[in-house]
């Protein structure tokens, strides 16, 4: 994957991208304690729309608020701005968007106290996460030997730096295990999500999904289940099993890097009919004409560039 641009947001203001640099001695790289947001932005019929990004603006406070900071060195309107910025100047029609506030002085000592926080933002163009055709066939993935974090470990609500340790780990397992994707279980062996996304399975006509106390709740997640809702569809959140992972008649995974993903095989087993199901290519085809402004019910989440 190919982070480069010409500019980076970084520290106030706009840089050439080799500019935007931070000293390897900074307590947020040693201990993981920066946050950040994964946010897309799309070529629509009216231009370049960012999608959801005020919701996701809002979760970066939150995961700073997390971590026992109240006061953050920008506002929420800066960190808006800043997004819609950084894509305008590197020129970009669809791109992938990174802010992150992280320590940029203190932060010894595993304490946050006296520490003084900065923050950068940087849009790239981006390409499917697990490939074009991966889309349209699908993809494998493995239930992982790694439990997802439990809540009273880290806190899970956060996109917190260090938390992705532990997808990391699931993420190369399942690539020594050459599959795409893993799918972590919580402590007590339900389904909780995978590395760096929601899952939903079908069964019967019956849409369900980890519930929320579980897992990190996506934009992308609540978007399908408000469109699932919307259109009265049979849905539960539960807890899942993972043989109900085997048994389901579709799986898909959702969020702002990989979109809507069909899963088709699960721990080589292969799940329904081994390609994509009509309810799944439904929801995706409803979130491609979502991002690119296409459904009105659903535009207040475009922010125009």
């Amino acid at each position: 994957m190919n982070v480069e641009s010409k500019y980076v947001w970084h520290q106030g203001k706009i840089v050439p991208f080799e500019e935007a640099t931070i000293h390897f001695l900074n307590s947020s790289f040693h201990y993981g304690t920066g946050v950040f947001e994964g946010i897309r932005a799309y070529k629509a019929k009216n231009g370049t729309a960012i999608f959801r990004l005020k919701d996701h603006v809002d979760r970066l406070f939150e995961s700073l608020l997390l971590l026992g900071v109240d006061q953050a060195p920008y506002s929420k309107d800066v960190i808006f701005n800043s997004c819609k910025d950084i894509v305008k100047k590197n020129e970009l029609d669809e791109c992938y968007i990174r802010p992150m506030f992280y320590v940029r002085e203190g932060g010894w000592g595993l304490t946050l106290k006296d520490a003084l926080w900065d923050y950068s933002v940087a849009a790239w163009p981006w390409d499917k996460y697990h490939g074009e055709t991966a889309k349209h066939k699908g993809i494998k993935a493995k239930v992982s030997s790694f439990n997802r974090n439990h809540i009273n470990v880290s806190l899970t609500k956060g996109k917190i730096s260090g938390n992705y340790v532990n997808s990391v780990l699931a993420k190369l397992e399942a690539k020594q295990c050459h599959v795409d994707e893993s799918i972590l279980l919580d402590r007590n062996g339900f389904v909780a999500e995978c590395t760096g996304q929601n899952i939903f399975i079908i069964k019967n006509g019956k849409v369900k999904t980890p519930m929320p106390y579980l897992i990190l709740e996506g934009f992308t997640r609540d978007t399908v289940i408000q469109f699932i809702k919307n259109n009265k569809m049979n849905f539960e959140e539960c807890l899942i099993t993972r043989d109900q992972l085997y048994l389901a008649d579709e799986i898909f995974i959702v969020g702002t890097a990989n979109e809507i993903l069909p899963v088709v095989e699960v721990d080589g087993r292969t799940i329904g009919c081994g390609r994509p199901g009509a309810m799944t290519l439904e929801i995706q085809g409803f979130y491609d004409l979502v991002v690119r402004g296409e459904v009105e019910d659903f535009s207040d989440y475009l922010d125009w560039v």
